[in-house]
């Protein structure tokens, strides 16, 4: 899967649906704050400088580092497309890949 890629997954026995926007090397864990570990890596350094302005991290979950490339996922949860979006970061092998997407 590549940054872009419509995709689909369940959790909590709930589909969820969005989009990846950054891919997250193996062994690294993704924060909103100061780096606790070496492992860590702030998300402006993964999405991108602004990205409070752009995504609501709430939902990001906790969980340590994976031994294998992962990604985050932006989810539309507001009625406009101004609304800031939920980050996600599920499981891999629960993600499915929309079809229509190249």
């Amino acid at each position: 899967m590549k940054v872009g890629d419509r995709v689909t997954w369940r959790s909590s026995g709930t589909e969820k649906a969005g989009r990846i926007v950054a891919i997250v090397p193996a062994y690294i864990k993704p924060t909103v704050g100061w780096p606790a570990k070496r492992t860590d890596l702030r998300l402006a350094s993964i999405v991108g400088a602004g990205w409070y302005q752009r995504y609501d991290a709430k939902r990001l979950g906790g969980g340590g580092k994976r031994d294998h490339e992962s990604y985050l996922v932006a989810v539309k949860t507001g009625k406009t497309d101004r609304a800031k979006k939920s980050l996600y970061w599920p499981h891999v092998a629960w993600l499915r890949k929309v079809n229509g997407d190249a």
